[in-house]
């Protein structure tokens, strides 16, 4: 396994109602990376990056985080003055010695201090390394080796490891036995078949075979019953024959049809499974959205060309981006820019959110895999106009989030959100994430 394994974060924070957005995943990442006193050095750029979100998400994050009080920044500056990543710490309670930093900025400074190998004379590529200095090594600990027993292991745990082994597509004594006493039972006749040779054929086969073996021997076994054929095939050639691949190839496009669908969902707008969606696709934040440098020439030149068509339509394009006329002049907002960043960002940086939205409006529904119905639990249903309804719609306008289309209230009466209302978001998201089976890095698609 490569890269960390856990997260270590405080019990506590994970239940605190002051949370928001993408809080909790900026801490959980923290927590991945912290030394033995707590502290990591972290870029805010990377740790953009690797979230899936933009700077100013993570900066709001470690900002609120420090607010709460349950993580520390130690800024870090360069030499020349340009950024560099400072040291954060998840609050554990633990005291570091002032002295600390210094030593932990040696082991660091490598990989998040600032680029000058060129003014210190960095050897060009191609040039071996020195080598290693004449300190041996340390001796090794006085305690006793550790013990390698298999029976210290819990049985449950190694039969959760032959489970693993088996998905990972090892080839498990036992759990091709065990397969092929399943298999086995459920064909005809064998209470009077030949247990022996079928296992002899049943290993010969590769794994794939057996895969396909049993997936496709009750589609054989109910075509076999539609031909009226009733006398049972001995297990041993069904096996060394490989009768199922004898199926026509309607009938395994038919089944691999029908098994698709059973592996389906069926989601409507504004219900458990599309609120929890599409939470879940704004939880993890906007794909960036790079502004054109000639912004405003650019948004006069698209105003002129609407005006063209309807000067009516050219005056709306200029309200929704808050732009007046002075005369010949169009006068822009002192934060037109960042306006329209915020603006781009709602109708390009969420496009499952838009997609979703669009289901809404336009009142259609879609198929999804059945492994989302485990989502519809986590929400509630809230009335439209209700104060739990109305903290949605201000918390999407102060997130910058693209909003929730209101339902006619002739059909709908309200919408589901996920439950304990914004305050509950983090909560929200690492159930939602266990009842997907998603790691750290994963994405809802």
């Amino acid at each position: 396994m490569s890269g960390p394994r856990f997260s270590i974060i405080p019990a506590w924070i994970i239940t605190d109602g002051r949370l928001k957005g993408s809080d909790l995943r900026v801490l959980c990442l923290l927590g991945t990376y912290t030394n033995k006193e707590g502290w990591c050095r972290r870029s805010q750029v990377k740790m953009a990056d690797q979230l899936g979100c933009g700077r100013s998400t993570v900066q709001d994050s470690l900002k609120r985080l420090a607010d709460i009080g349950v993580v520390e920044k130690q800024e870090v500056a360069s030499a020349d003055g340009r950024d560099s990543a400072h040291w954060y710490r998840v609050v554990l309670d633990r005291v570091v010695e002032s002295n600390a930093f210094a030593a932990w900025d040696d082991e660091d400074e490598k990989e998040f201090g600032p680029i000058d190998g060129i003014e210190k004379g960095t050897p060009p590529a191609g040039i071996p390394a020195p080598p290693a200095g004449p300190r041996p090594a340390p001796p090794a600990g006085s305690g006793p080796a550790p013990i390698n027993d298999s029976n210290l292991t819990p049985p449950e745990e190694r039969r959760e490891r032959e489970r693993e082994r088996e998905d990972e597509g090892e080839e498990n004594p036992k759990g091709i036995e065990r397969r092929f006493r399943a298999w086995f039972a459920k064909m005809p006749g064998y209470l009077d078949d030949s247990e022996p040779n079928a296992r002899r054929e049943w290993n010969a086969l590769t794994p794939a075979q057996r895969t396909e073996c049993e997936q496709m021997t009750p589609i054989w076994l109910e075509e076999r019953k539609k031909l009226g054929r009733t006398k049972p095939v001995a297990a041993s050639t069904y096996l060394s024959e490989r009768r199922w691949e004898r199926l026509p190839d309607q009938v395994k496009t038919a089944h691999e049809k029908a098994k698709a669908q059973e592996e389906r969902v069926t989601v409507a707008p504004y219900g458990h499974i599309w609120s929890a969606m599409r939470m879940m696709a704004l939880l993890k934040g906007p794909k960036p959205v790079e502004l054109p440098d000639d912004l405003l020439p650019l948004t006069a030149r698209t105003f002129e060309i609407h005006r063209r068509i309807s000067e009516s339509k050219g005056l709306a394009f200029l309200a929704e981006r808050g732009i007046v006329i002075d005369g010949k002049d169009l006068v822009f907002p002192d934060d037109f820019r960042e306006q329209e960043y915020r603006r781009r960002i709602q109708l390009e940086g969420y496009p499952e959110v838009n997609r979703l939205n669009k289901m809404a409006t336009e009142r259609t529904r879609d198929q999804v895999d059945k492994r989302f119905a485990a989502l519809a639990s986590l929400c509630e249903f809230v009335p439209l106009g209700s104060p739990t309804f109305e903290r949605w719609r201000d918390y999407h306008e102060q997130m910058h989030w693209p909003p929730v289309p209101e339902p006619d209230p002739k059909h709908l009466a309200g919408v589901w959100f996920p439950k304990g209302g914004p305050e509950g978001l983090g909560e929200f998201e690492l159930a939602a994430r266990a009842a997907l089976g998603m790691e750290r890095g994963d994405d809802a698609e």
